[in-house]
């Protein structure tokens, strides 16, 4: 042994055994104070030493395992390393009552007796990686979570680089992905979504656009909405995390906005029904007012009986406009529409004939089935038949006519309805129906037809007068399939 180094350990004593001394109290030392532990086997491979850092890491005493295999107490993770040979960092995993599930590091170096080359054992440490690996598994799992979330997600670094983007964000963002790359300041992948255009805001004024969205980025305050060409929406909000970097959260709002916007719509067909309302029943009820304040015995009993008729078939509308929202149909529920047209021809029959009408139900003598319900049905085709009673001309015939397809026609002989009043004879508004073609209900027939899949619409006779028809989707296409 050479007298001036003990194997690789330098000292400035001159003794070997002072040397000796020396290195075996920093030994000492080391094992105490590194994290990691040491240990030795003999050349049965049966621990022969090994450091009370065993204890701190694995809850396990030394003296329980001297003289133990190392895979008495612990197993190696894949194939177990061969000890004759020098190995780093074998994967080794201890379960104990008191740590639990411990994650470790095994690196061992064989020893061979200087002299003859025998096989004498292995020395090695332990490094105990459980908290480094847990956490490499909570971020994988934190990473896997962001990465699969439905909302958008993105990260950027304290150089305000953008270096995460979860699978949403490149989804929402793929007309730009092949111009930007990750690492890349967020200033750039604001300027390449602006002229991307898909911002609806920043089309032909992409430069303040870009100013204003990088204040907000750099200077987080409240989250706020950006609408997109294909329409949808976002609600977009940024935080400043405490290292610096800056997490930015998209929310996809379309549905939300579309039911606002579905909200505000039948907001203002209510107002605009309620002042309709107001409107329609103000002359007749004034009208009534008048003459029943006539002088006794000038009462026009016809005119009366007309004012009260017209003040009942608004309110009646009115209470069918009420019934109709919100509708909603069960998938098993069926309606025959030509036991509705028979229904509706006999409720109608004798007003057509005080109005010297006639009344008939033609097509098919089968029974049409369709996905519906019936009480809605009805109202949609009384309207239309009381609306044709009123605008046929005496002594001709109001057909309803059911087919197998299946659809109802509501045939008059009248006038018919101008060309230019077709398109928007479905409006809603009860003065708009009147105004364009002096017909009542038909908002409430569309609202109807709407909630049944149905379509509406409107033809010319061909004897003249008007053809206004409501057909249904066969079951099969509705998806309602009977047994």
């Amino acid at each position: 042994m050479n007298e001036e180094k003990l194997s690789n350990w330098f000292s400035s004593a001159k003794e070997v055994s002072a040397r000796l001394a020396e290195t075996l109290e920093m030994l000492e030392d080391v094992t105490r104070l590194t994290s990691d532990w040491v240990w030795s086997l003999d050349r049965d491979f049966r621990i022969s030493f090994i450091s009370d850092q065993i204890f701190n890491s694995c809850g396990v005493a030394p003296e329980e395992v001297l003289g133990l295999h190392l895979t008495d107490f612990g197993r190696f993770i894949g194939d177990p390393p061969q000890f004759q040979k020098p190995f780093r960092d074998a994967p080794f995993e201890v379960v104990s009552q008191s740590k639990g599930r411990r994650d470790l590091l095994v690196s061992g170096l064989p020893v061979f007796s200087m002299e003859t080359g025998q096989f004498n054992g292995v020395r090695g440490i332990v490094r105990d990686i459980t908290e480094k690996t847990e956490a490499e598994r909570i971020s994988a799992r934190l990473g896997s979570a962001i990465e699969e979330m439905s909302e958008i997600f993105m990260l950027s670094d304290q150089e305000d680089n953008l270096v995460v983007m979860n699978k949403p964000a490149r989804q929402a963002n793929t007309a730009i992905m092949k111009k930007f790359q990750l690492g890349e300041s967020f200033e750039q992948f604001i300027t390449a979504v602006a002229h991307s255009g898909t911002i609806s805001d920043a089309l032909g004024n992409e430069e303040d656009w870009i100013a204003d969205r990088m204040e907000k980025h750099k200077y987080p305050d409240r989250p706020f909405e950006q609408r997109r060409e294909n329409g949808t929406h976002f609600l977009i909000h940024e935080e400043k995390l405490p290292d610096g970097s800056t997490a930015t959260f998209c929310v996809d709002i379309s549905d939300r906005k579309q039911m606002e916007r579905a909200l505000q719509e039948s907001l203002k067909r209510q107002q605009e029904f309620s002042a309709d309302v107001a409107h329609e029943l103000r002359t007749p009820l004034a009208v009534l007012r008048a003459n029943l304040d006539s002088p006794k015995g000038e009462l026009d009993i016809d005119s009366l009986k007309g004012d009260v008729d017209r003040v009942s078939r608004i309110v009646e509308e009115l209470l069918a406009e009420s019934r109709m929202q919100g509708l909603e149909i069960a998938t098993d529920e069926r309606a025959d529409i030509l036991g509705i047209a028979k229904s509706v021809a006999t409720y109608a029959g004798p007003s057509a004939i005080r109005k010297k009408r006639m009344i008939e139900v033609t097509g098919t003598d089968k029974p049409a089935l369709v996905w519906g319900r019936t009480e809605a049905i009805e109202q949609a085709v009384r309207n239309l038949v009381e609306n044709a009673i009123d605008h046929s001309s005496e002594g001709t015939t109001v057909t309803i006519k059911v087919t197998e397809s299946p659809a109802i026609y509501i045939i008059d002989r009248g006038v018919g309805i101008p060309d230019d009043a077709k398109a928007s004879i479905f409006r809603r508004q009860l003065r708009a129906d009147r105004r364009q073609s002096g017909r009542q209900g038909l908002g409430v027939v569309r609202r109807i037809a709407d909630a049944h899949g149905a379509t509406i619409g409107v033809d010319d006779a061909p004897e003249g007068g008007a053809v206004f028809f409501i057909r249904f989707p066969n079951l099969e296409e509705n998806g309602h399939i009977d047994e």
